[in-house]
């Protein structure tokens, strides 16, 4: 193998290392008010850090029951020791006939915490409650245009819970132990303003970790190799 070639194969290699983790938890499912709830969830682990972030996926809720307001998730690694060091939302708010006006972006007011070998992360018991839930999109499934024409009292002109948050808000945390390998291992979905609204998360969509994509990539130079040491040696024959 040439030095080239060597040079590109080590320094694919030295990035594959770098990679972070990414793991994707949904949950859907009908409260026991009868209200349907549709969230997600995606994390990314990276050296001592941990980035989360929360959409609701649901078009033109009906009742606060519907927003989220905390998700509790357990890693690989068993870290607990963590702190949020940044979280930022778009504030929405919702008049009493349904239309509704958006505000600036703002931190989210959302606390972490821990709990056995569990991390909470939540509006609820914060300053910020019961404002700040994560609301779904409007009547024609974007925040812009479209009304909350099926909403009731808790959400349309509602002042302690005015504002909301648009889906997407994002957490940034710094966890001790973490690494770009860790996985998030489980999920629950936290809804409504009152505590015990709650619905597992499922079906982790994971990228390859970066020790899979390393073996992937470490077979791949060497079949590169292999192909240039055989066209070197076809060379010579001719």
């Amino acid at each position: 193998m040439t030095k080239p070639l060597c040079a590109t194969c080590c320094a694919l290699l030295c990035a594959s290392v770098a990679l972070a983790n990414t793991d994707t938890f949904t949950a859907t499912g009908t409260s026991s008010g009868g209200a349907t709830q549709n969230a997600s969830a995606t994390f990314v682990t990276d050296t001592g850090t941990l980035s989360i972030t929360l959409k609701n996926l649901l078009s033109n809720p009906r009742t606060i029951g519907q927003d989220i307001s905390g998700i509790f998730f357990t890693l690989s690694s068993g870290a607990t020791n963590g702190s949020l060091t940044s979280s930022s939302g778009i504030e929405l708010n919702i008049a009493r006939n349904g239309h509704y006006s958006i505000g600036p972006t703002v931190s989210t007011g959302w606390a972490l915490t821990s709990s056995g070998g569990t991390l909470v992360l939540q509006v609820l018991n914060t300053p910020e409650a019961p404002e700040h839930t994560i609301v779904g999109t409007s009547s024609n499934g974007t925040y812009s245009g479209g009304t909350y024409s099926k909403a009731n009292s808790s959400l349309t002109g509602n002042g302690p819970h005015n504002p909301f948050l648009e889906s997407g808000a994002t957490f940034n945390l710094a966890v001790l132990g973490v690494t770009s390998s860790t996985r998030v291992t489980s999920t629950t979905f936290v809804f409504n303003t009152v505590a015990g609204d709650t619905r597992a998360g499922i079906n982790p969509t994971t990228v390859p970790e970066p020790a899979t994509e390393m073996l992937l990539l470490i077979g791949a130079v060497s079949a590169a190799g292999f192909l240039y040491h055989r066209r070197s040696k076809a060379i010579k024959r001719i």
